[in-house]
């Protein structure tokens, strides 16, 4: 009987938060994200590795800027081929701790007493390069009037 190989996502972790938010931001305001990914194995357990963001949002005319560094921690469970070694390095793993990331950016802005903003989802199994994007933050609704 074959044993069964696996990825197990072990924890998510917030390890590095600067936020400077100027008093004039401009609610329309558009904000450039850069978005980087590494992976890096464990030296003694090539079984075990993480898989880091670093995002940083900055606003135009410098009116705000967020750096969120996060990462994970998964491991290799069994004996598996380089396919799919890479697949999890490169495409699973990533695609597990980038939801948890912009969760996080939306919820720091908006708790903020700022609109939200939601960064763009990302295909990694896309083999795409690391995006430089332009976005704008989302409005917050109008509350009706009774």
């Amino acid at each position: 009987m074959a044993t069964q190989a696996g990825l197990r996502f072990i924890n998510f972790e917030i390890t590095k938060v600067l936020f400077d938010r100027g008093d004039n931001i401009n609610i329309d305001a558009e904000f450039e994200v850069n978005i980087q990914h590494i992976t890096q194995i464990n030296d003694e357990n090539s079984n075990l590795f993480r898989t880091v963001f670093i995002i940083n949002i900055k606003g135009n005319n410098n009116s705000f800027s967020l750096q969120v560094q996060a990462l994970g921690n998964f491991e290799i469970l069994g004996k598996i081929p380089k396919e799919v070694t890479d697949n999890y390095l490169n495409i699973s793993s990533p695609s597990i701790i980038y939801p948890y990331v912009r969760a996080y950016i939306s919820n720091i802005t908006l708790q903020s007493g700022m609109n939200p903003i939601t960064i763009p989802p990302m295909n990694f199994a896309a083999n795409q390069d690391t995006p430089k994007k332009k976005i704008v933050a989302k409005k917050k609704p109008k509350k009706k009037k009774n």
